[in-house]
């Protein structure tokens, strides 16, 4: 369970940045922005980008998280807002696409929560250009421990939401190009010894549904199908719709090529 909770954590190492984009829908805590305060007080970029949907005419969530940032240091000579009407991650991915298209920025450090970082970089993998480089800091949130998230109802809902909302934007952007840096998942045969069967959906290998299983530099006992490239962190899941799957889901990062 612990490895479950902490497949949905990224957290790349900081680097000198253009811009921190800080998405919108914080936490009571203001975690986001407390996460994103630090980084700007640390000297990794020189703008912060608040960003939020409006929520009337005349207030958007921009304007709440641009006060939390003030208030955890950040001068408001260097916060940016971007409002929008976006109603989910990959909109909102948009919205900031255009304003890192418009301002010329090369090098963005996206900040969200620490279980929405995985899905955030899944989807700015695909939504911005190769031009520009991406990287993902996942905040402490103060309503999800990776360690003990079936603990809490609000660990729950945090982590159900998120898986669903992964599998939707992988079949959203399921026509993007995947960046030549992109962890994706593909599938592979289990031997004979765990047996029953998964459900027609699972074995698309098309249509994953990541339920981990753990982490592993290695998993013996399963052959990959022909064509599929691995390395050597690999990322162990299993299906949601059976008790003992004759197929596994595997995270392998496809930074070299593909071969088909």
């Amino acid at each position: 369970m612990r490895l479950a909770g902490q497949f949905w954590v990224v957290d790349d190492p900081a680097a000198p940045s253009d811009a921190l984009i800080v998405l919108g829908d914080d936490n009571y805590a203001a975690d986001r922005a407390f996460h994103a305060a630090e980084l700007y007080r640390g000297g990794v970029a020189p703008v912060v980008v608040a960003c939020g949907r409006m929520l009337r005419q005349n207030v958007s969530i921009a304007e709440v998280m641009e006060h939390d940032l003030e208030s955890f240091g950040v001068p408001a000579t260097s916060i940016m807002k971007l409002t929008h009407r976006a109603e989910n991650t990959r909109e909102e991915a948009v919205e900031a696409a255009q304003l890192i298209k418009t301002r010329g920025w090369k090098r963005v450090l996206v900040v969200t929560s620490n279980y929405h970082a995985r899905r955030t970089r899944f989807i700015y993998g695909r939504i911005l250009p190769s031009t520009v480089n991406l990287r993902v800091s996942g905040a402490r949130d103060s309503e999800f421990d990776p360690s003990r998230w079936w603990q809490t109802r609000q660990g729950q809902k945090l982590f159900m939401t998120e898986l669903a909302g992964y599998v939707v934007a992988r079949w959203e952007l399921r026509t993007k190009p995947a960046p030549e840096n992109e962890t994706a998942f593909v599938f592979s045969r289990a031997r004979s010894w765990w047996p029953g069967a998964c459900t027609k959906a699972l074995r698309d290998s098309r249509f994953p549904l990541p339920y981990l299983i753990g982490n592993t530099h290695g998993f013996a006992g399963f052959a990959p199908r022909p064509g599929a490239y691995y390395s050597f962190r690999v990322t162990v899941l299993s299906g949601l719709l059976c008790t003992y799957p004759s197929l596994v889901a595997t995270e392998s990062s496809v930074g070299g090529k593909h071969v088909a």
